[in-house]
């Protein structure tokens, strides 16, 4: 029998028609090699019955002498097989032709960590704690299917192409608490806890200890415990603390630093007690109920203080002209005089800024997040003085700069349109309507306070020459992510903490049921709602101006926000 299986038209179409054919594996048609560890290959591969790519783990052979290890490992590879999570690559197959034992992963098209890291360096700090999360959440439902993966590292995690990281090769995954491995410690020295180091029983703290590894090393662009002599990784992982080096990248605060040294710690009882515990501890830091003031973070600082050399954001000429009129009206409602004013992005900005200020403070009794109270606090002729003291954008010098930020504008109401329409009427729609126009406060601030920095950020997005889109654009330009200006500046402001919260992104996988109503909510509804603009906005004709005619009807319509 030859040695290689007849090509299938499809693989033949993979390979060109030059490629000598690769050997088979089962019914699988190897087509090129993917990497390659101490003793283990990852494959590429054809599945002709189901005519589709996979991926395929070859493990070492398998000696004839060792059949009770051969079905161990078959009985535990079944149990891996049945995990299912949106961030775990799934396991199709499992079999064993001749010698050769192997798994069937599914193909995943992107890079792993490793190569991100290769590619890319070190990430931003919202970036890495993103991925993480997602690693987490893959290994928290590993754990409650009672598996614990053992070989946590930056090349078993895939980053596919929708940026979400997703965990895979648990070839060498245990069951929670079996018994210590015959074959001694199983695993990459480099990235094991000091308990599996020393030949413990699995558990999930020790993924939670790799899991903090590689957050490290996604934060600084090199691992904590440098790749060396493996007995000498190995002793180092069982006899040393693991110290975190002073700098752990721009943007990385005391609160981020001790979630991950907890994750660290020696003692398993002393880390989090599960991976689900880490992900929300990283969460916390993500999107804060309270943050820490600006003049912990320099590069905020710096930019606060050439933010303070202009006035607030111009308004629309024509939202102005809307208000004054309703304002000086005695038919129209606090609800009409709502409606426009969201209308707006500078007036709902100021309006919130101010009543949220320490000169009402008495009066509010706590933090306001919505426009229609703000209205019934100071008053019409406050309302109507306010949006009269803002410059015109129609007014500024700089036409082309007037432009963009009315391109800005247009989007971040695009967002608050829709997440009010996800939203059923009433206190609830206008919560939403303000947190998805905020979610893109950071990009606003820097359109108007930065323009040349704005440029430069879409230029370097558009050259596609950095992974990570705009955030990481922004970061390599202004030395921080837009969401984190946004948020960083609100704050400084003073706005609602539950606005703050509801303009960072919501990490992980979105939830299989409607979240409960509240700030988490409402952060699922702006993000969806942005993507939703982006998408509109992207997808528009140039010649017939759609969707620009699309939200200047919108702008004109008397309906609530979102109609």
């Amino acid at each position: 029998m030859s040695d290689f299986a007849p090509l299938s038209t499809a693989k033949r179409l993979v390979l060109g028609a030059g490629d000598k054919p690769p050997p088979a594996l089962g019914r699988f048609e190897l087509l090129r090699e993917l990497g390659r560890g101490a003793q283990t290959s990852v494959w590429l591969a054809f599945d002709p019955r189901l005519q589709r790519q996979v991926a395929i783990k070859l493990m070492p052979a398998v000696q004839p002498e060792d059949a009770s290890a051969l079905d161990q490992w078959l009985r535990e590879a079944r149990h891996v097989a049945a995990l299912t999570h949106p961030f775990i690559v799934p396991v199709l197959e499992v079999d064993v032709q001749g010698l050769q034992s192997y798994i069937v992963f599914e193909y995943v098209p992107g890079r792993t960590l490793a190569e991100h890291l290769a590619q890319q360096g070190r990430c931003a700090p919202h970036e890495a704690v993103a991925l993480m999360v997602d690693v987490l959440e893959g290994l928290q439902a590993a754990h409650a299917s009672g598996i614990v993966h053992g070989n946590l590292k930056p090349s078993n995690v895939m980053v596919d192409n929708q940026r979400h990281a997703r965990v895979m090769d648990f070839g060498t995954a245990a069951p929670v608490q079996a018994a210590a491995s015959a074959q001694g410690v199983v695993g990459t020295p480099s990235y094991l806890a000091p308990e599996a180091a020393g030949g413990a029983a699995p558990s999930p703290a020790m993924d939670v200890y790799s899991a903090a590894l590689v957050l490290v090393e996604l934060l600084t662009g090199h691992p904590l415990m440098p790749r060396q002599d493996a007995w000498q990784a190995l002793y180092r992982s069982a006899n040393e603390f693991a110290t975190l080096p002073d700098d752990l990248g721009p943007g990385v605060d005391g609160a981020l630093r001790a979630v991950v040294q907890r994750a660290l710690a020696r003692s398993p009882g002393a880390r989090y007690a599960t991976a689900g515990d880490f992900r929300d501890a990283l969460r916390g830091w993500a999107a804060p109920v309270s943050a820490p003031t600006a003049a912990s973070n320099a590069t905020l600082d710096f930019l606060l203080r050439r933010m303070r050399h202009k006035s607030d954001f111009p308004a629309l000429s024509d939202s102005v002209a809307r208000i004054q009129r309703v304002a000086n009206s005695e038919d129209d409602s606090i609800s009409d005089l709502t409606h426009e004013i969201l209308k707006d992005v500078a007036l709902t900005n100021k309006l919130l800024r101010l009543v949220n200020s320490v000169h009402y403070a008495h009066a509010s009794r706590g933090t306001i997040s919505t426009v229609s109270r703000a209205v019934s606090l100071v008053g019409f002729n406050a309302v109507r003085n306010m949006a009269l003291s803002l410059v015109l954008l129609d007014h500024m010098e700089d036409k082309a700069h007037a432009s963009q930020m009315r391109e800005e504008f247009l989007r971040a109401m695009m967002a608050g349109s829709v997440a009010a329409e996800l939203c059923s009427p009433g206190q609830v729609a206008e919560e939403a309507f303000i947190g998805a126009m905020f979610q893109n406060l950071g990009r606003m601030l820097c359109e108007f306070y930065f323009p040349e920095e704005a440029q430069q950020v879409r230029s370097v997005v558009a050259a596609g020459r950095l992974q990570g889109g705009e955030e990481s654009a922004a970061v390599q330009v202004l030395g921080l992510g837009f969401e984190d200006l946004g948020a960083g500046v609100a704050r400084v402001w003073g706005l609602p903490e539950s606005l703050q919260r509801c303009m960072r992104k919501p990490m992980g996988a979105p939830p299989m049921r409607s979240a409960e109503q509240g700030v988490e909510r409402l952060r699922w509804v702006a993000m969806a709602a942005n993507e939703v603009a982006t998408t509109l906005l992207h997808s528009g004709d140039a010649q017939t101006g759609w969707p620009r005619r699309w939200i200047c009807r919108w702008r004109r319509a008397p309906q609530r926000p979102g109609c």
